[in-house]
């Protein structure tokens, strides 16, 4: 009888230790996305862009700025309030973690920015080789959006926020190859029906 009383304490404290284990197991392996910053952060860069935004009868922006990068700035916004989705989108795709918003079916683009090296080519060339005058209307691009997300915090994707001028750099490394024809290279190797020898 003692020995049936002690194999059933010990059994339930390996349950625990095992219920324990997992649950810390999962706690660690558990990575939430980051807050966005809060409105006022997202917003601080905008004070010192001077646009107007003046759409028509068919919705049309119209956008005038003092200076190129001010018309960036309006340019972004006016982007944003038309369609915030996809650039949120596009701007995930090339960080390479639109597969954490859009699930395992955009894991092959997360792949292909690893694979370009898009990031190591920023992170290594962004200061040196990208001219100030692009670089000023980069961010002011970012900075537009940036805006609208304060603005629309139930819109932005978490984790996504802050926008910066190196993500649209970024995004003109990442999409210019598929001007060329990248996707329908890509899809001869891989579709379903291989019209490519893959060497």
């Amino acid at each position: 009888m003692k020995s049936k009383l002690s194999l059933a304490r010990t059994t339930r404290a390996l349950v625990v230790l095992l219920v324990i284990g997992l649950l810390g197991i999962a706690a660690w392996l558990y990575h939430p996305l980051p807050q966005n910053p809060d409105a006022a952060t997202l917003a601080a860069a905008a004070g010192q862009y001077h646009v107007e935004i003046i759409r028509d009868q068919w919705g049309i922006p119209h956008i005038v700025g003092r200076t190129d990068a001010d018309t960036s700035f309006g340019l972004a916004f006016a982007h944003a309030e038309d369609d915030f989705a996809t650039i949120q989108g596009t701007v995930a795709a090339t960080r390479g973690v639109l597969a954490r918003y859009q699930g395992k079916a955009a894991a092959p683009t997360d792949y292909l920015v690893a694979l370009l090296g898009i990031w190591e080519t920023i992170d290594r060339r962004y200061k040196t080789d990208v001219p100030d005058d692009v670089k000023a209307i980069a961010s002011a691009y970012a900075a537009g959006l940036n805006l609208y997300a304060a603005r629309n915090p139930q819109s932005t994707w978490q984790g996504l926020a802050p926008f910066k001028a190196e993500d649209v750099v970024a995004g003109f490394i990442f999409k210019t190859p598929f001007f060329y024809g990248l996707d329908k290279v890509l899809g001869d190797l891989f579709g379903e029906q291989h019209q490519a020898e893959i060497a």
